[in-house]
């Protein structure tokens, strides 16, 4: 910003006189002209010594150096924290641009003081500029590169112990209930001064254990550098610059023993304390981000049928599907399916817990139950029937959220022999040679030639039984009408003899 300057000049003789006028144009800076009158001040407070005990005396010197370009007047200090009056001079009239005024203040302790182990304290300063404008500066302590900062006095030693606690693996996220998880504890002196009585307080978290803890020591010789349970030592001199490391080994809980706790997210804190006074909290970590736990389960299933029970064609039978949480924690999303092979239909199904549906199209059972407590168990019932004989094999699987330890447990296949016969051909016999019903047939027995039948009479009186496998050739010989009954044992694929039974009537007298 330029400003414009008009002068006139007398010019005079003893003959003549004129005036000339000069307009000028100057740089002239009108923003740096205003600043120079602004007042600027620098106020510092410092300590002149240090107490031990109740009324000892604290003395202050307070410097106020006019760093404005312009005088500064009618100059007190407020010091609210002094001793009342103590403040000298209690005012000065003036102070010019670069000199300092100098003030003398002192504060009486008090025991609480002494208690608190310092004290803090801060004085403002007051003036005047020349256009009456008031100037205020708050003190500051010198011997810190803090700006505006109060002057604090210590009574005893101070140290600045930094504690930081982390997972051994600085990438850990999770844990897996049951393992362990390491941790270690960082301490470091950062100050010159010795730290005394140093206590280190590390308690396992709930539903764990400390199994086992180790130091290592930087700069001091630590005595006791190993424990089993809770770390709680005392380090009786912490040099400056000094440091010391622990490492923790935690055991979680698996959930068979604390199941109120296992499975939870995990965190672990550290306590330090000292009868050093240690003021700045800098640096230190003392909990642990929260590990989730990643919870494993044991699911088990078993699909099976009545295997001692023969099954013929178009014959419906069920098939019981078994589901139990062997794990120590409650699996959610828990899956089951079964899909049939081709030669099963479908009938109907019933679920004791959970939502189970049948796709058609896929020939799909699929069975969702929300959650499975540990230990408890779950049941299906599956009624099928088979369109031929044969061996059908049906496999049925589990899944759930959470990680299975075992897998070869959620998957469980049930085979099972279908035979060609559920009935004789006809259960009357009429043996009078016109080949209708002369003998008594049963249809498939080529399919199964391991089989045995016996037939008996009304009071259980056996009056047949097949030599090895049965040729299709009884015809009552021998015999009266009337009703008997006969059993029929068929060998299975898996070695068990399997029965099934029905009556017969014979009638002869009225076919002869």
């Amino acid at each position: 910003m330029y400003t414009t300057l008009r002068r006139t000049f007398l010019i005079s003789s003893s003959t003549f006189s004129f005036a000339i006028f000069f307009t000028l144009v100057c740089c002239v800076n009108v923003s740096y002209a205003q600043n120079i009158n602004v007042a600027s001040v620098k106020f510092t407070k410092t300590a002149n010594n240090t107490g031990t005990k109740k009324n000892d005396e604290l003395n202050y010197t307070l410097l106020a150096k006019n760093t404005g370009m312009v005088t500064l007047y009618n100059i007190y200090i407020v010091d609210e924290a002094a001793d009342q009056g103590s403040v000298f001079p209690a005012k000065v009239d003036y102070v010019l641009p670069g000199a300092t005024a100098v003030f003398m203040a002192k504060r009486t302790l008090k025991q609480e003081d002494i208690d608190i182990g310092f004290f803090s304290n801060q004085a403002i300063f007051y003036a005047r500029d020349p256009s009456g404008n008031e100037v205020k500066k708050v003190s500051d302590d010198p011997k810190t590169s803090q700006v505006d900062d109060p002057t604090i006095t210590f009574f005893r030693q101070t140290a600045d112990l930094v504690t930081v606690i982390q997972t051994k693996n600085s990438n850990q996220k999770n844990y897996t209930p049951g393992d362990q998880v390491l941790y270690t504890i960082q301490i470091k002196n950062r100050d010159q001064r010795t730290a005394q009585e140093v206590r280190v307080i590390n308690r396992a978290p709930a539903g764990t254990t400390i199994t086992k803890w180790s130091a290592t020591s930087k700069g001091f010789y630590l005595q006791n550098n190993s424990g089993t349970g809770d770390l709680d030592q005392i380090i009786s001199l912490f040099p400056g610059e000094a440091e010391v490391q622990y490492e923790i080994v935690v055991q979680t809980a698996d959930g068979r023993e604390n199941a109120v706790n296992a499975g939870k997210p995990l965190s672990n804190t550290v306590a330090v304390t000292s009868t050093t006074v240690d003021l700045s909290s800098e640096g230190d970590v003392l909990t642990t981000p929260f590990l989730d736990a990643a919870i494993v389960n044991d699911l088990s299933i078993l699909n099976r049928s009545a295997q001692l029970t023969a099954v013929g064609i178009n014959t419906a039978f069920d098939y019981t599907i078994t589901v139990k949480n062997k794990g120590f924690f409650t699996a959610t999303g828990v899956l089951i399916n079964n899909i049939l092979p081709a030669n099963l239909t479908y009938i109907s199904h019933n679920a004791s817990a959970g939502t189970a549906t049948f796709y058609a199209g896929e020939k799909m059972l699929t069975w969702n139950v929300e959650t499975l407590d540990a230990g408890e168990t779950i049941t299906l019932k599956l009624t099928v029937k088979a369109k031929k004989p044969g061996v059908v094999s049906n496999t049925a699987t589990v899944s759930a959220t959470q990680i299975d330890t075992d897998l070869a447990n959620n998957i469980s296949t049930d085979s099972k022999q279908i035979f060609a016969i559920y009935n004789a051909q006809s259960n009357v016999i009429t043996p009078n040679g016109d080949g209708k019903n002369d003998k008594f047939v049963i249809n498939g027995l080529e399919f199964h030639p391991e089989h045995k039948l016996n037939i008996f009479n009304r009071w259980g009186n056996e009056v047949f039984r097949s030599i090895a496998s049965y040729k299709n050739t009884w015809d009552g010989q021998n015999l009266k009408d009337g009703t008997y009954y006969y059993l029929l044992k068929i060998k299975s694929i898996n070695g068990d003899w399997l029965a099934t039974n029905g009556f017969i009537t014979l009638l002869k007298s009225n076919f002869l």
